[in-house]
């Protein structure tokens, strides 16, 4: 699954494997909060960690959180993100999530 979003957390692009797999097409992404598809409880952590991130772009960073399908199940992902400089100088985070994790009800019985 790869995702672009840019500094404001806004889906800039998304492959379709990714969309698909979130139960969403990629038109339906695209242009839209990337916090709409966090988990609630992990959505002002997820903005805290993406506006340090831009804030400080040096390397990549890896964070985890719970994303939830267009059919409300959760998802718990890892994601390997680092800031990029756009065509029109602005800076993106094209990301790739890497280490699915299965539901809710799976990640509590695994650890």
């Amino acid at each position: 699954m790869y995702f672009t979003i840019d500094g404001t957390g806004i889906v800039r692009s998304v492959n379709q494997i990714g969309a698909q797999y979130l139960g969403y097409r990629v038109e339906d992404l695209v242009g839209r909060s990337v916090s709409t598809i966090f988990f609630d409880p992990d959505r002002a952590r997820a903005a805290v960690e993406i506006e340090a991130f831009f804030h400080q772009p040096e390397g990549v960073a890896q964070w985890e959180f719970r994303k939830v399908r267009s059919d409300g199940t959760v998802l718990w992902v890892r994601e390997h993100v680092r800031v990029l400089q756009g065509r029109g100088g602005e800076a993106l985070a094209p990301g790739r999530v890497r280490g699915y994790h299965g539901t809710e009800a799976s990640r509590r019985s695994t650890g």
